[in-house]
């Protein structure tokens, strides 16, 4: 059995090295950066990682098909030692007892340095994959949050340490003579420990000193400090949650898993360009708005899948540009089943502001109207001293009607005939 997860594991090892190899192929392709991006460190740190449990698993599975023989190699060697022979002496004897016990304690040594390098393996694959969990805006709670109050959790820390240690130096002073428990630092530090998990040790009560140190701890640092920390965590968390929920990009876990499995289909079935040529092109059409069939034409690729390209794109509205008076309208309407509706508190803010807005809005537009009429009045008497000379100055009086009759059967609106 063990000896199938460590193949098992080495198979793994070797196609996410693969990948890795993949990887840096596609970076090598792209614009070069100056700096290590946090995407070039992480990385380096999953080869580095892949290599280490390819090299691990493949010495493991060595040991294991060989280790069998060779216990039995040291065990015949142990028991074979000439105990009764009365012809060697007692030195030889124990020479070669203790050289197989020796043999025994070599290979103990170095199944000991192989189960720790085995757990800082284990470690660090435990730390990529909540790490890997940033790669979707709801699964990346956990990360984001931590990133999020990294700056006050480091000065939590500071501060932490600093009244642990002064707590844990008085105890020692105090106590140390009398209690057990406190009779080095590194035991203090364990009873402080556990006196902030809630845990109250012996002699509450008996000793006015003892009493006094407990009471003091518990409410420093369980009901404030500790609570200093639950209130930046929960800060952070808030701060994330509206980030999430503004975003126009973000969708549920599993409506992201559908698309990307429509879009793996669809690549197959009509042949889009990989990622990295459509985002050149697109890079080069940077001052464009909208893009359309013949404006994403690359060497080799139908218009037939460059029609389905931007039939499949379309569906996303954070892809509708700024411009479009319709994208609101649907942003509005549009809710993804995973994500987490407004609170009534947003919902009215933007109810009130959209009634402030409107008559505003419809203000301006009566406005705009009556210049243009005044506009156009202007425009139709220019044109009227034009074709008449010889009116200007005087009452314009055409054929028994007013200049005033005349525009005002240019102004009204036509009469439907029949």
């Amino acid at each position: 059995g063990c000896l199938a997860v460590h193949i098992a594991a080495l198979l793994v090892a070797v196609v996410l090295l693969m990948n890795n190899c993949y990887t840096i192929r596609l970076l090598r392709r792209g614009p070069r950066c100056c700096s290590l991006s946090s995407e070039v460190c992480l990385l380096i740190f999953d080869l580095l990682l892949n290599i280490g449990l390819m090299l691990h698993s493949l010495t493991r599975t060595i040991d294991l098909l060989s280790m069998a023989d060779h216990l039995l190699a040291l065990v015949e060697e142990v028991m074979q030692t000439p105990w009764s022979d009365k012809a060697v002496n007692l030195s030889t004897k124990t020479k070669i007892f203790f050289e197989g016990l020796s043999a025994f304690e070599r290979l103990l040594s170095v199944g000991l340095q192989e189960r720790r390098y085995s757990l800082a393996l284990c470690w660090a694959t435990l730390l990529r994959v909540v790490q890997l969990t940033s790669a979707h805006p709801r699964t990346a709670m956990l990360v984001n949050t931590f990133l999020k109050g990294l700056d006050d959790l480091w000065h939590f820390l500071l501060l932490f340490l600093l009244m642990f240690s002064a707590f844990g130096l008085l105890a020692r002073a105090l106590f140390g003579t009398l209690r057990r428990e406190f009779y080095t630092l590194t035991s203090t530090f364990v009873v402080q420990f556990h006196m902030m998990l809630g845990s109250i040790p012996d002699g509450f009560g008996l000793d006015a000193e003892q009493t006094i140190y407990i009471l003091l701890f518990v409410f420093t640092m369980y009901f404030f400090v500790v609570n200093f920390l639950l209130a930046i965590i929960v800060e952070a968390y808030l701060e994330v949650k509206k980030e999430v929920q503004v975003s126009e990009v973000e969708q549920g876990f599993f409506t992201d898993v559908k698309d990307m499995l429509i879009l793996m289909y669809m690549r197959a079935r009509y042949g889009f360009p990989n990622a990295t040529a459509i985002e050149r092109l697109l890079a080069a059409q940077k001052g464009k708005l909208t893009v359309g069939v013949e404006s994403i034409a690359l060497k080799g690729w139908s218009r037939t899948s460059r029609q389905a390209f931007l039939k499949y794109y379309r569906r996303y509205l954070c892809l509708i540009p700024e411009d479009n008076t319709k994208r609101d309208l649907r942003r509005k309407t549009y809710r993804s089943w995973s994500k987490s509706s407004v609170t009534q508190s947003e919902s009215s803010t933007a109810k009130a502001m959209c009634d402030v807005e409107v008559p505003q809005q419809l203000a301006r537009i009566a406005e705009a109207q009556e210049d243009l009429r005044i506009s156009l009045q202007n425009i139709r008497l220019q044109l009227h001293d034009c074709l008449h000379p010889d009116s200007r100055g005087a009452k314009r009086i055409h054929n028994g009607v007013s200049q005033k009759s005349c525009f005002n059967q240019f102004t009204e609106p036509a009469q439907p005939v029949g």
